[in-house]
């Protein structure tokens, strides 16, 4: 075949197969605004809705965030030459369901089929041809059947009215060859019974074959394939519609589509879906080996769980007949199967299951290097792609032990976080000469405290800083983190009673702050937690008799004897691990930075007067999301701090058009075009 000459669809479904990957929550707005990029795009087919379809919301497989109707009306909306659709599965769906697709200026529906219930899908397509529909037969895990079979089908669904069929992957497991095979077959099944329908191709990407999969079935003679944007979608997901383009394009074939500006679209809208979601796990690739489709994991989970397995092993001990369905009986038999299998297993000498002390190195924390630390630090930080951060923490009691501690580093979704714990003001300023300018941000400890170590943090303070310094309160965070897991502690011993144990200004801090957790300080006679906050001359209340939990804020009072008795008595004991306070300030003081930084401030879009991040509004102004970089329309301020309920007109004109300059800007960006010269003032 000469490529030059073969235009090839590309039907987009991030808008319908993405949605099982967000739980079916797309919105009204995000659905028009990437409907409206697509077609900007290039690309003609654009499927929208549930994952399962037409009604599948009603029918109890997963709540949507929108209606049907909505969808349908936000995609009418939004695009003018691009065709919308949505997906049919007859026993989900209902035929009335195709009536208001048609009504509301749906151009096609994708009806998913079996080949074991070809009469039913045949009354699905008539029905849909009649309202005018464009009617496509996408034959789901196509791989379970034969050639023939897919051949005689393809062909029933033809002559009932379908304007192609769809070769559909379902399980994401098949080869390129055999892609091409099952196209031909159609193909040629068609050519001797004289119809004229296309062939489409829906791949998934579980063993990262769906782009090649889709070239191979164009080359067998598809005119239509399926791609998503990044290549969301169920599973692993699909083909990534840009990518699909830019292949497409390589090899000859004409699609009208813009690979570059499908993904600057694929970047700004679907990009912060999947930032949090690996989808390339073993498990996932083990349904593409076997052909298992995803829709069964519930049940194969169920069964793995009850004969405590591994659920890749029972996927990959499933039969041929899996491939179409699998019953509750069939999942357990296969549990039970792969168990019997893992306890047969043969282990060598050496080779006992879990031991690799000899092939995994654990990188160790240098005992006083603090500039390794801080190397390591902002190492791991480049590896992992997010901010470097060191916490310098000070001591919570005067003691003799003046040494550097140096924390574990930790990962977190916001940054890579080591923290450093010093005891008097010249190691504080070591610590910071030894690693400022080594990592992104430093925490500086701002506790008062004695006074050299308030002296040498003010000095500090007006030090030319090459890393970014942001204050930091050790004591209160830890203060804060004990009230958490205080909280805690006493909800699974079925109360909400301590007492505290104290006399200093921790002490009536901790008094202030529990009864916004719930918590009631009462004597220690009453209570079965006692929160050790500083020193007192009587520790006699440590070994009341309801006591069963001792929490120490590093006090100095709880002594290793006075330890050694309670764990005696039969008492917990409990010290303030600080790694929950510094977790939970770096998130904190990292969401703060970019508040003030990026969000928070006051504007103007196309002259109406904008503000966000909290800047009070006046009576009429627009409140949007962030000043910098708008997305979203929160509503307008009423001058007294909130968010007006009721909008005059002109108030609806003026969020009208800042929303519709949000969107247009975006798109611009997106697709490279001159923006508005008034979009922010």
């Amino acid at each position: 075949m000469d490529s030059t000459l073969h235009h090839v669809d590309i039907l987009d479904t991030t808008l319908r197969d993405g949605s099982y990957t967000i739980g079916y929550q797309f919105t009204a707005d995000e659905t028009a605004l990437i409907a409206h990029g697509l077609e900007l795009s290039g690309i003609n087919y654009i499927e929208v809705g549930h994952g399962l379809g037409l009604g599948a919301d009603r029918a109890g497989k997963g709540a949507q965030a929108v209606t049907d109707l909505v969808y349908m009306r936000a995609c009418s909306n939004a695009i003018r030459r691009a065709r919308f659709g949505f997906f049919y599965i007859p026993g989900i769906g209902e035929l009335s369901d195709l009536k208001l697709l048609a009504d509301e200026g749906g151009a096609f529906v994708r009806v998913g089929v079996s080949l074991d219930a070809i009469d039913q899908a045949c009354h699905a397509i008539r029905e849909a041809k009649r309202l005018g529909l464009e009617v496509w037969a996408n034959i789901m895990k196509i791989y379970a059947y034969s050639l023939k079979e897919s051949r005689e089908g393809s062909l029933r669904f033809v002559e009932a009215g379908a304007d192609g069929v769809y070769v559909v992957d379902s399980a994401g497991g098949m080869l390129p060859s055999e892609v091409a095979e099952y196209v031909s077959e159609i193909r040629k099944e068609f050519t001797l019974a004289g119809v004229s329908a296309r062939i489409g191709f829906h791949g998934h990407d579980n063993l990262s074959l769906s782009t090649a999969c889709s070239l191979s079935a164009v080359g067998a003679g598809c005119d239509i394939v399926d791609g998503s944007l990044l290549g969301i979608g169920r599973s692993i997901g699909n083909a990534a519609t840009e990518v699909l383009a830019m292949v497409l394009c390589r090899a000859g074939y004409e699609t009208g589509v813009n690979a570059w500006n499908a993904g600057d679209l694929a970047e700004k809208t679907i990009r912060p879906f999947l930032e949090q979601r690996w989808r390339h796990s073993s498990l996932e690739q083990a349904l593409g080996f076997a052909q298992i489709h995803s829709g069964f994991l519930p049940l194969l989970e169920k069964a793995a769980l009850q004969y405590q397995i591994s659920l890749r092993d029972v996927v990959l001990v499933l039969g041929h007949d899996a491939k179409r369905h699998i019953s509750e009986a069939d999942a357990l038999s296969a549990a039970a199967y792969a168990k019997e299998q893992s306890l047969s297993r043969k282990v060598g000498p050496g080779d006992e299951a879990g031991d690799y002390t000899g092939t995994i190195k654990w990188s160790e924390t240098p005992s006083f290097d603090i500039g390794r630390y801080a190397n390591e630090t902002r190492s791991q930080s480049l590896r992992m792609d997010r901010p470097s951060v060191i916490v310098i923490a000070g001591p919570w009691i005067e003691d003799d032990h003046n040494e550097i501690k140096l924390q574990e580093i930790r990962l977190l979704n916001y940054a890579v976080v080591g923290a450093i714990e010093v005891s008097d003001a010249a190691d504080l300023e070591r610590v910071v000469s030894e690693i400022d300018g080594r990592v992104d941000v430093i925490f500086l400890d701002k506790t008062p405290r004695f006074d050299s170590w308030n002296i040498c943090v003010t000095r500090l303070e007006s030090r030319e800083w090459q890393s970014r310094m942001l204050p930091y309160g050790d004591e209160i965070a830890g203060l804060i983190s004990a009230c958490h897991i205080v909280a805690i502690e006493a909800g699974k011993r079925g109360g909400n009673c301590i007492a505290l144990y104290g006399e200093d200004d921790r002490t009536k801090m901790l008094s202030a702050l529990f009864p916004y957790w719930g918590i009631s300080i009462v004597d220690s006679e009453q209570a079965s937690i006692i929160v050790v906050a500083g020193k007192t001359e009587n520790n006699n209340q440590l070994f009341s008799e309801n006591i069963t939990l001792v929490y120490d804020l590093v006090s100095g009072a709880v002594t290793g004897q006075i330890a050694r008795d309670l764990l005696r008595n039969g008492v917990e004991v409990i010290r303030l691990d600080g790694r929950a306070a510094i977790v939970g300030e770096v998130v904190g003081l990292l969401d703060a930075q970019n508040l003030v930084d990026n969000i928070t401030g006051r504007a103007a879009i196309n002259s109406v007067p904008v503000v966000a991040g909290g800047v009070w509004g006046s009576d009429g102004e627009v409140v949007v999301n962030s000043i910098k970089n708008p997305s979203e329309v929160i509503g307008i301020a009423d001058g007294k701090g909130r968010i007006k309920s009721r909008l005059s007109e002109t108030d609806s004109r003026a969020m009208e058009s800042v929303k519709n300059s949000i969107k247009g800007n975006l798109l611009a960006g997106v697709m490279g075009l001159k923006r508005d010269q008034d979009w922010l003032d």
